[in-house]
């Protein structure tokens, strides 16, 4: 089978865990079948073979974490990925064309160039809420979102995606127009594709905003790559990965980890702020930078317990599925995805509540043996989420379109 993805970032402009995600699904696919993907370019446009995998980089992009950067993806991405699949497409054929994150919004756009079969991927909330997060203010809020109370979120918000809701952000009418404009065309996308849900949770908002039906394909994680390590701790460590901002909860966890020592790895807005309070509260906490993906099974082996505080309703949660590969316990908040991933092998807790996580994290440092009973439990949810059952499932789905 001949597979196409596009997308906006690949394995060598990683900004999250879609990158991940996208990476290990080729690598894995291009096993058995001859895979290619269509993303963006950084200084100069290339194609290359990347562990079996036929990446061609030359679209044209913006920056995701700078104001001037997201003009230039809206400007400029829509029509540089049309521009470049057609070149693409006038010299090969393809089985199946699969649509990864923002390149939902021209899916209407391929069906009139091509007639090959579209299956897409939601793995965020583009497409059903024009701020990407139902968060508005301190508040989350699922529910479907008119211009008005999506312009009121954005004055609301501290944040807008990976940046600082700065003024020009905040009260810029050009910017919240371009932002639904964006919502409004990943939705229409929607009816274009064959829906691609990675959580059961996505799932039920497509059928409940547009009755769209979809197939739960989730994210896999290569779970032989995470193993249990010996015990090292002498005192219980306490594990945090992810961005550095203000809706994935680190601060929560911050104020819930007094007396614990904590590792946090990541990046973003808020480093500076929480080192402050780190140093001003006396926690035993250190903020490392990101590392290489390779090296986060060692992370996780140095680790007792991994919290998973997001604010925000993630649609997926790798995080969690990937420490609970590591033979780790997890705490994670109850909402979104997480609540699905960690149901009965996880502590959930009500996102935000420091009361309610300090509680879980001293609970779970003093009984190792309940520690122990949870991360067992957890290393079988994870396989769920392998390799071979996640491809497999694919491929029946691309089956089923062709």
């Amino acid at each position: 089978m001949k597979i196409l993805f596009v997308s906006e970032h690949y394995k060598h402009n990683v900004q999250g865990g879609g990158e991940i995600n996208l990476t290990s699904l080729c690598e894995a696919l291009a096993e058995r079948h001859d895979v290619h993907v269509l993303t963006s370019f950084g200084k100069k446009k290339s194609v290359e073979v990347m562990d079996g995998v036929t990446v061609y980089c030359t679209v044209k992009t913006g920056s995701v974490d700078t104001l001037l950067g997201n003009v230039q993806r809206s400007l400029f991405f829509p029509r540089s990925v049309v521009r470049e699949l057609k070149l693409l497409l006038s010299k090969q054929n393809y089985d199946v064309i699969h649509l990864i994150g923002s390149t939902l919004q021209i899916a209407p756009l391929i069906k009139k160039i091509s007639t090959t079969p579209l299956v897409a991927t939601v793995e965020s909330y583009l497409a059903l809420c024009p701020k990407g997060d139902f968060i508005c203010g301190d508040t989350v809020d699922i529910s479907r979102w008119s211009f008005f109370h999506f312009a009121l979120c954005v004055l609301k918000s501290p944040e807008i995606g990976k940046m600082v809701n700065k003024w020009y952000l905040r009260f810029n009418p050009v910017f919240w127009v371009v932002s639904y404009l964006r919502y409004i065309k990943m939705r229409k996308g929607l009816f274009a594709v064959h829906p691609l849900a990675v959580s059961s949770f996505i799932q039920v908002l497509l059928k409940k905003f547009y009755g769209v039906e979809s197939t739960v394909v989730p994210n896999f994680v290569d779970v032989p790559l995470f193993r249990r390590a010996g015990k090292a701790n002498n005192k219980p460590v306490v594990l945090y990965l992810g961005s550095l901002t203000r809706y994935k909860g680190v601060e929560v966890l911050l104020r819930a980890a007094k007396g614990c020592v904590v590792k946090i790895y990541g990046a973003g807005v808020l480093k500076m702020q929480l080192l402050e309070y780190i140093t001003k509260n006396h926690i035993d906490a250190t903020i490392y930078d990101p590392v290489p993906y390779a090296e986060i099974p060692s992370v996780y082996a140095g680790a007792d317990i991994v919290v998973f505080p997001s604010l925000w309703p993630e649609p997926f949660g790798r995080i969690a599925i990937e420490a609970m590969a590591a033979v780790k316990t997890v705490i994670g908040s109850d909402i979104g995805g997480i609540s699905e991933t960690l149901k009965d092998v996880g502590v959930l807790v009500k996102p935000g509540d420091v009361g309610q996580l300090r509680v879980a994290l001293q609970r779970l440092l003093k009984d190792e043996e309940l520690r122990e009973k949870m991360s067992v439990a957890g290393r079988k949810r994870a396989m769920i989420y392998s390799k071979e059952k996640v491809v497999n499932e694919l491929v029946g789905v691309y089956e089923g379109v062709i």
